[in-house]
């Protein structure tokens, strides 16, 4: 088993900044410098870019915020309170359909081509989200089931527990690393089928996580693992449909 002791802020004199954030906002701009070299690349505009990002960012809260006040709305006395992001409760389901909703939108106010879009926006979140959640691993958040294997986690004398991060920053990296690969040989150019295998993929990847994920001290009303691996499933099959739909299409 592995001893280990969570770090929860890096102190730089006054200043305590929280490792999770740190590593998400890390993934955000790593995953923005690659998704604007792939706009250049597809001879797209990065002032485009800019743009999206921005309302995709503010969408991604938005989501983010708005699906975790609608699961937990047992919580909150009042609507100041929904407004009280900084007390923490997103949920990454939110986060993402917000994010790809805030996007399309203005992407379909500029008239621009939105599945060519979505095809390196989709790809390059895996990139970030792998790299955001070794900020839940630093920081011991998102943790994993309790487990005998040897590579058991314990954090402040707990159960041995799955590194449930780990495992998913793996999978993320591995099946970013597969799916650019594809892409890079030839395969899945014709618009929407980056896109829609990326997120058939994150589907997948959230539903095997999900095992091994556990909620102590859930404020959730029900499982939240069920729940999550129930949208999973969602999110593949809508990834799979619009794959399908996408190939048969005629032109680029």
């Amino acid at each position: 088993m592995i001893t280990f002791q969570p770090i929860e802020y890096i102190h730089l004199g006054p200043l305590a900044i929280s490792t999770h954030a740190l590593l998400m906002v890390t993934g955000i701009a790593i995953a923005y410098w690659r998704l604007r070299v792939f706009v250049q690349q597809q001879k797209l505009s990065s002032d485009i870019l800019d743009n999206a990002v921005f309302w995709g960012v503010l969408g991604g809260i938005m989501g983010a915020r708005g699906l975790y006040v609608i699961l937990n709305v047992q919580l909150y006395q009042s609507a100041i309170d929904v407004f009280k992001i900084w007390e923490g409760g997103l949920v990454s389901f939110g986060g993402l359909l917000g994010g790809l909703a805030g996007a399309m939108i203005f992407l379909q106010v500029k008239k621009q081509p939105v599945l060519r879009w979505l095809d390196g926006g989709m790809l390059y979140i895996l990139l970030g989200w792998a790299i955001g959640r070794i900020g839940d691993l630093v920081s011991w958040g998102e943790i994993g089931s309790p487990t005998s294997l040897p590579w058991g986690m314990i954090v402040n004398g707990d159960v041995p527990r799955h590194p449930a991060q780990l495992y998913e920053t793996l999978l993320l990296l591995i099946g970013f690393a597969i799916i650019r690969l594809l892409h890079s040989k030839g395969y899945l150019q014709k618009p929407g089928t980056l896109f829609s295998v990326s997120l058939a993929f994150y589907g997948f990847n959230r539903f095997i996580i999900e095992l091994v994920r556990n909620y102590p001290n859930s404020e959730y009303l029900f499982s939240y693992n069920h729940f999550a691996q129930l949208a999973s499933t969602v999110l593949f099959g809508f990834g799979l449909l619009v794959y399908l739909v996408s190939k048969k299409r005629l032109h680029v």
